[in-house]
């Protein structure tokens, strides 16, 4: 064999390695490729080993899983005339890449695309709601809204938008100061507001405790003058018992014995027959 033959061989072999590599395609298990053939799109790939013609046909593949844009901040005035900066984000699905590729071909002109679409809507939206509502009472109303406007505006550029969100809802920087003020202001009429019917209920509380404290003094009087004027009557009731009928000799003769209890420590006298004291020493037991 001679030496240009064997170069002939060697170039041939050559030859046909890189053709039969060029003929053979591979699209990963998360991708979806597009067969082109002199830059048109003849078909779709899945994931796998495909053919393809060497040279003329070339593969481009996107990512099946989900996709994150990132948009810029947004300034808008809310209904109730508020300056908010708006920061969403936006998740989208390639669904189908035959009108993706016409559309957008790169990640960086689907950015720019999604920017006028996302952004625009978030503004839009936000402008129709007041500050309370978009970051407070419809919020999720309102990110359903952009999501179901941007929705309809990209039906035709071959993705889905899955989801939008925001990711930070912030005040113009020339505004902060005085939106701390008004904040703060606000506060402080509250605090005084609160202050005054807290103010004003003490004074009904003390008020109200003060009547019950005076009517229930003049209830424990009259019930105290009750039971004392029924004491009284008890007292009198046996106080006569004692001092009438039988029981009144006792009673005379305890009597004399407490006199003379006081008196005979006291004084030396002498007790003269038919004195006063006699009577008070005359007591017989055998009488009781």
């Amino acid at each position: 064999m001679t030496r240009t033959r064997l170069l002939f061989l060697s170039l041939f072999a050559l030859l046909l390695a890189l053709v039969g590599a060029q003929g053979f395609c591979v699209v990963g298990p998360d991708q979806q490729g597009l067969l082109l053939r002199w830059g048109e799109v003849v078909t779709t790939f899945g994931p796998g080993l495909h053919m393809k013609i060497p040279f003329s046909d070339s593969l481009v593949t996107y990512p099946t899983y989900v996709l994150q844009y990132d948009s810029d901040p947004v300034d808008t005035v809310t209904s109730d005339k508020k300056n908010l900066v708006l920061d969403s984000v936006a998740l989208f699905r390639i669904t189908i890449p035959k009108v993706y590729y016409s559309r957008f071909r790169t990640m960086d002109a689907t950015q720019r695309g999604l920017s006028d679409v996302v952004d625009g809507t978030v503004k839009l939206v936000a402008s129709s709601q007041t500050m309370e509502e978009l970051l407070a009472t419809k919020r999720e109303e309102v990110l359903r809204r952009i999501l179901a406007i941007a929705r309809e505006q990209t039906k035709d550029y071959g993705l889905s938008i899955e989801d939008v969100a925001f990711k930070r809802v912030s005040l113009p920087k020339q505004n902060e100061q005085s939106v701390y003020e008004s904040m703060s202001t606000e506060r402080k009429r509250i605090a005084t507001q609160l202050r005054s019917e807290g103010k004003a209920m003490r004074e009904e509380i003390m008020s109200k405790a003060d009547r019950e404290r005076t009517r229930r003094i003049a209830d424990a009087m009259r019930r105290s003058e009750e039971i004392r004027g029924l004491g009284d009557r008890e007292a009198q009731r046996v106080l006569s018992e004692a001092t009438i009928g039988a029981g009144g000799e006792l009673y005379s003769f305890l009597k004399s014995m407490e006199i003379w209890k006081n008196v005979l420590p006291q004084a030396t006298f002498v007790i003269r027959p038919g004195g006063i004291f006699r009577d008070l020493l005359r007591f017989d037991p055998a009488k009781h």
